[in-house]
């Protein structure tokens, strides 16, 4: 098992990256609906997700 303070420090990690993820591909996807249009901008996360299994 992981000490307590190394266990901490992760968890503050993990939970500060959750909305980092979420600021960062706004404008991203924004960029990408503006230079190829709305549907190539949603159509990437979903391709990614249907090849998952």
């Amino acid at each position: 098992m992981a000490p307590q303070k190394q266990a901490a420090t992760a968890m503050g990690f993990l939970s500060a990256g959750s909305p980092l993820g979420g600021a960062v591909s706004g404008p991203i996807v924004g960029y990408l609906a503006l230079a190829f249009g709305w549907r190539p901008a949603t159509r990437s996360p979903q391709g990614r997700l249907k090849n998952w299994r």
